[in-house]
């Protein structure tokens, strides 16, 4: 089997991560695997290294809209899916999900899209919604399988018509991580609270409302490891200086492995607009973390608040009051956390159901 991957950006994220384990799996069952990336970056610098990838670096495939280049990359993405034939053409993230549909209409490979959160989720602006819906209704029809990465993405298209029940072309994959061998600190009265976010600085992400509860709590026994970088990190950083919890907050930059961090965390925190299901949050409750995440998208099919974390309104109040619960009680939440992984968002778990899809279509 030949399969031709296609995402936009290179930066890492989740749906980078999620694509790098699906190669990785691939390669390793001995399929054929192409990767059309958008950018170099770092999921192009990790899939170099596997060295039975071929890797196509295709500069006209860009986030920002521009009719002309966008015009370009569905004629050389159509050209270049002619010449190597893949049999399945697995297309990740908005922009490459148009001009992959676009550019692999009417050809012989069986096309899939992962939607790692939808464009018209609650929380975009209502006017890109409205566009991004009727766009996603088109891309439908030239789609052999739409992968949901959870129940309420799926609803969601379902309920704008993107998907019907009748058509069978949606499905649900929970996104998986690998298990750690993280055994969780026990945190005595008195000890410092190490909360970790791990997150790009930019839309839709809110580490502006965790310094702002930081700084509300006035404890200085919490401290903050923010990983990751971005666009915003600059305000961000002015911000706890005005703040002046700057103390508490540390800014670790990007991170390539983040389970160092993770091992020495106590609590996980995760705040955006509008989320898909996130990879992060997986690796943090394979880490015997509690979770403190914005209520919003697929998160709560994650987190259980009260069993495995607190789900927060984006509001500083609610985040203080979930990062407060949150330390009352972080064994058993932390333990619950690793119970709800092992049972739904295990790699093995996801790779397998991605797999029988590769095959149910061929």
């Amino acid at each position: 089997m030949k399969i031709m991957y296609c995402i936009t950006r290179s930066n890492w994220g989740g749906a980078q991560a999620h694509v790098f384990e699906l190669i990785k799996d691939q390669v390793n069952k001995g399929n054929e695997v192409l990767l059309v990336v958008g950018e170099k970056g770092d999921l192009f610098n990790r899939v170099a290294e596997l060295n039975k990838v071929k890797l196509l670096y295709f500069p006209y495939l860009r986030r920002s809209l521009s009719p002309v280049v966008d015009f370009q990359a569905i004629f050389k993405l159509r050209r270049l899916i002619k010449k190597l034939s893949p049999d399945i053409l697995h297309l990740h993230s908005s922009k490459a999900g148009a001009i992959g549909r676009i550019a692999a209409k009417g050809l012989s490979c069986k096309v899939i899209f992962t939607a790692h959160g939808w464009a018209f989720t609650e929380g975009v602006a209502p006017r890109k919604r409205l566009v991004y819906k009727y766009v996603e209704r088109l891309l439908a029809r030239w789609t052999d399988k739409i992968i949901c990465v959870s129940e309420y993405d799926y609803n969601l298209a379902l309920k704008e018509s993107v998907l019907s029940i009748n058509n069978h072309k949606g499905v649900v994959v929970y996104n998986g991580s690998k298990p750690s061998a993280r055994s969780l600190i026990d945190n005595k009265k008195g000890k410092k609270i190490r909360l970790v976010m791990t997150a790009r600085f930019d839309v839709p992400k809110r580490q502006d409302l965790l310094i702002k509860a930081i700084a509300r709590l006035a404890n200085p026994n919490y401290q903050v490891s923010l990983i990751g970088d971005g666009s915003n990190l600059e305000n961000i950083q002015k911000m706890a200086e005005e703040l002046q919890v700057s103390k508490q907050i540390k800014f670790l930059g990007f991170q390539t492995n983040v389970d160092k961090f993770l091992n020495n965390a106590n609590i996980f925190v995760l705040l955006s607009d509008y989320e898909g299901l996130p990879i992060s949050i997986i690796e943090a409750m394979s880490h015997s973390l509690p979770i403190v995440a914005s209520d919003v998208g697929g998160v709560p099919e994650e987190v259980k608040s009260g069993v495995n974390g607190y789900l927060v309104q984006n509001s500083i109040d609610s985040v203080v009051a979930g990062i407060k619960k949150a330390s009352q009680n972080m064994l058993e939440l932390g333990n619950n956390s690793l119970n709800i992984f092992q049972e739904s968002f295990s790699l093995d778990k996801s790779l397998e159901n991605i797999n029988r899809i590769y095959y149910s279509l061929l």
